[in-house]
């Protein structure tokens, strides 16, 4: 299954950037942030990894700001 192109949460994958001696495939993504980030097929596939950090980190500045 060709996954180049597809979004998965707020990454696009751009290209295969490499396989490690496991076989695993990782993908170089672009977030929506603008941020490139590099993830492993299985974790964009099952929904693991949905953007580069950046949507976490938000959250969290959003939950000081309210003081949570």
């Amino acid at each position: 299954m060709d996954i180049i192109g597809k979004k998965f949460g707020m990454l696009t994958v751009i290209e295969e950037s490499r396989r490690d001696k496991n076989y695993n495939i990782y993908y170089k993504c672009r977030c929506d942030c603008g941020f490139l980030h590099e993830v492993r097929r299985d974790n964009l596939l099952s929904g693991k990894v949905t953007s580069c950090g950046c949507h976490r980190h938000r959250r969290g500045l959003q939950a000081a700001r309210r003081g949570v």
